[in-house]
């Protein structure tokens, strides 16, 4: 028992190959790196949450005065009156003069517009406060494959943790943005704003910028399911996953174009597994960070394809980025004839419309009798609907024996209009790890790969 849940630490454990390397050879100072981007994200949720309080203000406040005027006054001529206050404030902060143009300051730019400049700085000049080797190593797309791909899904989640705070504090905020949308109340939404006039930017926020929908895993043995290969002995392990993965999906034109952003946050929605005896794993989501490519608009580009490769002999393990790995040795044993160990990663293909590529992070406990909350191994991991490969070289008692498995993931279809659950239909999404073990080890070098579909 104790042999097996160690295994099980072990092998997750190494899933934070998965978009480790990026293109830099080493670590910056990771620390500037997560200081400079908590400063910007921070910042530009502090201005988006007071802009929305100012909009949500002043429409109470001429509620209010309506109200009490006994009849005399009326919406229609009173809250025009404000949305050049509201949309001005709200337009210096979120505004776009096109759709997607964050990268381009405009005359003046906008808030948005200036975080975008101050996050990508920490990637310039010689000596950069992030690589890209420090944004994987936070969580975040790297640069080299993904270009301002994370910039944008940042900015994108500042935008969404502002809009949840007020609608947590006032329900109504989404009535309200309706409201100055057309606050003159002509039935023609977004005129200019002025004193007869309406709140153009309070028309983009309605409805809240991201929805949480649910990928329902569909069930058997084929379609969603984890497979370890236990490779000194040959065996496979295959543990069926049930119920669902949630995730929210952003769709912000301003910032993201036509393209959807995947946003997920702590849930536990996928059932506990009891396959290996002795043992329960349980899994909490944390985090996703990706896109679904989407639209005419799209500008989200970059790899959907990832291959993992682990060698322990200096052998065909040599394409994409590489980590050595000089303290670890597989289980055919220490160098030599054995390492030391080299982990490398491929990215390659092409995100096509209606592909998503998401870096996600789980939290997996593993308890002899039923999982208590006590927390568990980080996992970093992949889910794409292009194609991963997992593959050993080089790993038996000789180190000289090949391993590879390869899953495909599907393409969803984006919508027309608004994400929901249903258009999550038939996606697969896939992903995978190496992990190599001790040479004490009873269990040996393990490749897990895992297929999740949503079911129809």
């Amino acid at each position: 028992m104790k042999t097996r849940r160690r295994w099980l630490a072990s092998l997750v454990a190494a899933s934070g190959l998965v978009f480790a390397f990026g293109s830099s050879p080493a670590l910056a100072d990771l620390y500037k790196c997560q200081q400079g981007i908590e400063k910007e994200s921070v910042k530009i949720q502090g201005l988006i949450l007071k802009a929305l309080q100012l909009c949500k203000d002043k429409y109470r406040q001429t509620l209010v005065k309506v109200n009490a005027s006994g009849g005399t006054l009326s919406m229609s001529t009173e809250l025009p009156k404000v949305t050049k206050a509201c949309d001005g404030l709200l337009a210096k902060t979120v505004g776009l003069s096109t759709s997607g143009n964050l990268n381009t300051l405009g005359t003046p730019p906008t808030q948005v517009q200036k975080t975008y400049q101050k996050l990508a700085g920490l990637l310039a000049g010689t000596s950069p406060k992030c690589t890209d080797s420090d944004l994987a190593a936070l969580g975040h797309l790297p640069s080299a494959a993904f270009g301002d791909a994370w910039i944008r899904w940042l900015i994108t989640t500042m935008l969404k943790a502002a809009y949840e705070k007020q609608i947590w504090i006032v329900a109504d905020t989404p009535g309200v943005m309706a409201a100055l949308c057309d606050a003159n109340g002509n039935g023609t939404p977004g005129e200019p704003a002025g004193t007869t006039g309406d709140c153009p930017t309070c028309c983009k926020l309605q409805v809240p910028p991201c929805n949480k929908l649910n990928c329902r895993l569909k069930p058997g043995g084929s379609n969603s399911f984890s497979q370890v290969q236990l490779l000194d002995s040959g065996l496979p392990i295959t543990i069926a996953l049930g119920k669902e993965l949630v995730s929210e999906y952003c769709q912000y034109p301003d910032f993201i174009g036509s393209d959807i952003a995947v946003v997920g946050n702590p849930s536990r929605t996928i059932d506990e597994i009891n396959s290996i005896p002795g043992n329960t794993v349980c899994i909490t989501q944390l985090r996703a960070s990706g896109f679904i490519k989407c639209g005419a608009s799209s500008v989200f580009s970059g790899p959907k394809d990832v291959a993992l490769c682990a060698d322990s002999n200096g052998g065909a393990c040599n394409a994409g980025s590489c980590l050595p790995q000089p303290t670890a040795t597989s289980s055919c044993g220490s160098p030599p004839p054995g390492g030391p160990l080299q982990i490398c990663q491929q990215l390659s293909g092409t995100a096509a419309t209606n592909d998503s590529v998401v870096l996600s992070h789980l939290q997996i406990e593993v308890a002899p009798s039923g999982c208590t909350g006590a927390g568990g191994n980080v996992v970093p991991t992949v889910l794409t609907t292009g194609q991963v490969t997992v593959s050993f070289d080089n790993y038996d008692a000789t180190c000289t024996v090949d391993y590879s498995n390869t899953l495909n993931g599907t393409a969803g279809t984006c919508p027309s209009g608004f994400f929901d659950s249903a258009d999550l239909a038939g996606t697969v999404l896939v992903g995978g790890f190496p992990s190599y073990q001790s040479p004490s080890s009873t269990l040996g070098d393990t490749a897990t790969t895992f297929r999740l579909e949503c079911e129809q």
